[in-house]
């Protein structure tokens, strides 16, 4: 990243828009690498605020908290060791409660599914595998009918996806 981009970044004051302010400006660097003109490269981003961007077709990468009052055809949710979720730094009952609270958000979005990942072992900061273990709120969602890969592939592959698309 230039120097002008890390200062850039290092202003912003909110750690995560530095983040994703940072991803942002790598990805554009990584266009112009790949040939794009910078023009080309303005027409790929869409501007937009909750409502419009939400509300387009697509994947969509979102926090639980900005999918609160939205509803999706399928959630897929990331990180589900503990440690993430519930996150680490929650020592109280009311924090771990919250956790569980935004995880049923995340859970009552979908239409169609949910997905649930985690991995078992993860690098941590310095490169040293760490084992994991599955958030301890999975004992709850397990209680939903579960499907495994075949039936979810299944489903996908049988799914109406012109009717999805007008809905």
């Amino acid at each position: 990243m230039s120097t002008s981009a890390k200062r850039l970044t290092n202003d912003v004051a909110d750690i995560d828009t530095r983040k994703y302010l940072s991803e942002a400006l790598i990805w554009c660097l990584d266009r112009l690498r790949d040939g794009l003109s910078p023009i080309a490269i303005r027409d790929r981003i869409k501007i937009g605020d909750q409502e419009t961007l939400l509300n387009s077709p697509g994947l969509h990468l979102l926090s639980s908290h900005l999918g609160k009052g939205q509803q999706f055809d399928w959630v897929l949710i990331v990180g589900a060791e503990d440690g993430v979720i519930p996150d680490w730094r929650s020592s109280t009952d009311a924090q771990v409660l919250e956790e569980a609270r935004v995880l049923s958000v995340m859970v009552s979005r979908a239409r169609h599914g949910v997905v649930v990942l985690h991995a078992q072992r993860v690098a941590d900061a310095r490169g040293r595998v760490r084992s994991k273990a599955v958030t301890r709120f999975m004992n709850h969602m397990q209680t939903a009918p579960l499907l495994n890969r075949n039936e979810v592939a299944g489903y996908l592959r049988d799914l109406d996806w012109s009717a999805v698309a007008a809905s």
